[in-house]
């Protein structure tokens, strides 16, 4: 972690402390990554929707721009809801339907390339798993990364993730709770674990007498979000150039 960026000095650039708060995790993730990115090794990145979105959108940015740079076919970034928390996750015939759906979302993604799972924080995997394992069964290889990693409650998980799919999981740190955490007001969508993609948070504002209100409120925030998604991608693009 001691060549992750500092964003105190830019601080002035960024709306949200929350989404300025990712550079860091995010800086020890793309250092880690460097020579991958560097020989386009991932066709696609997959976010893990809803609170991964966020992180998934900024390291969208940074890879974009430097696959254009270096001439790498252009990048594919696809979103994907996930399917539990913690240990908990759905399962049955719930379960068989999401594997189901998931593998028509990632049916030949990356181009025979990797792809790159970016989340949010990772526990036990379980949230994870029928992603991974559609990705799986379709033949494509992955790696995870996330922001935090819960080291103390997710014991084995990293070697399960490499035993069991062949992916590495590359963590920004162990913070367990990251500030975008249940924040639907700055992912804009909410999940329903059951389901293949996140849905609209602002279609569930409700009241009459002040929705509109609420949704004029709620759209200003996701522009701020989507402004500090662009600066704190910016910060990471000119700190991997220069080497962190």
């Amino acid at each position: 972690m001691e060549h992750a960026p500092e964003t105190t000095e830019s601080a002035e650039r960024f709306a949200r402390p929350e989404i300025a708060e990712l550079a860091t995790p995010l800086a020890f993730i793309l250092d880690r990554l460097q020579t991958r990115i560097e020989g386009g090794v991932y066709g696609a990145i997959i976010g893990d929707d809803s609170s991964g979105r966020i992180p998934a959108l900024i390291m969208d940015r940074v890879l974009r721009e430097r696959y254009r740079t270096l001439g790498h076919p252009v990048l594919e970034t696809r979103f994907a809801a996930g399917s539990g928390s913690g240990y908990t996750q759905i399962e049955g015939q719930q379960y068989d339907d999401k594997v189901d759906a998931l593998r028509r979302l990632v049916a030949g993604l990356g181009g025979g390339r990797r792809v790159l799972i970016v989340t949010d924080v990772v526990v036990s995997g379980k949230s994870l798993e029928p992603l991974m394992v559609a990705l799986t069964l379709e033949g494509v290889p992955f790696d995870v990364a996330a922001t935090g990693y819960a080291e103390e409650w997710g014991k084995g998980t990293a070697e399960m993730l490499r035993e069991r799919f062949g992916a590495e999981l590359i963590a920004g740190g162990t913070q367990i709770f990251p500030p975008i955490l249940n924040r639907p007001d700055l992912s804009g969508v909410k999940k329903q674990k059951p389901e293949t993609h996140a849905r609209p948070a602002k279609d569930e504002i409700k009241g009459f007498l002040f929705r509109e209100g609420k949704r004029k409120k709620f759209q200003r925030n996701l522009n701020e979000v989507r402004d500090d998604i662009a600066a704190v991608a910016d910060v990471l693009l000119e700190r991997y150039l220069a080497g962190f």
